[in-house]
């Protein structure tokens, strides 16, 4: 076997059996990013254990709200003025790259201190092999977009997850189609 094959053929291995996964998580469940009081998003964040790798997804009317990254300082203030990218369109993704604080805000006036804003606490990513952890799970994240009762608790909406077969196809059709310019 040639090492491209050889490498196509771990690359899919690992995919299959979960060993590289994400949770993708919906901030707000159902209600989504709004500034309408529906959601405590402290509380929302505090049931959530996020780890690096992770997606967060925000879902809301850009008519009416946006979301932007911000500094711990601005986070307090509710300041906007120097924001991580620029307000968003209605879908952000953002991953969760690093271990650490990441802030967010609604840059609307009236919006962060009206409750909306977040942080969320990513911790490192759990080990992949340990003899006491439980099988892997068939799960991987969706791809991500060119960016980089209300929560009493997680809801089966709260975390979105897109099974690793489908992953594991691309990956395998990719494999193949190295296999045959190889040869």
């Amino acid at each position: 076997m040639t090492k491209k094959v050889v490498v196509s053929f771990l690359l899919m291995m690992f995919m299959f059996f979960g060993l590289v996964k994400a949770n993708i998580y919906e901030v707000g469940n159902f209600a989504g990013w709004t500034s309408t009081g529906q959601v405590d998003y402290k509380r929302w964040s505090a049931s959530k254990h996020f780890q690096v790798g992770d997606i967060l997804l925000f879902e809301f009317d850009p008519k009416f709200d946006n979301v932007v990254r911000v500094t711990k300082e601005d986070f307090q203030a509710c300041n906007a003025s120097s924001p991580f990218g620029t307000p968003s369109t209605g879908k952000e993704w953002f991953s969760l790259d690093v271990e650490g604080h990441v802030y967010f805000i609604c840059s609307v006036p009236g919006h962060c201190k009206a409750g909306q804003n977040v942080e969320i606490v990513v911790h490192s990513a759990a080990p992949t092999t340990s003899p006491a952890a439980s099988p892997p799970a068939i799960l991987a994240p969706a791809p991500l977009s060119p960016h980089s009762s209300p929560d009493s608790a997680p809801s089966n909406g709260s975390v979105l997850h897109f099974p690793s077969f489908c992953l594991s196809l691309v990956l395998l059709l990719f494999s193949m189609f190295l296999v045959a310019c190889c040869y």
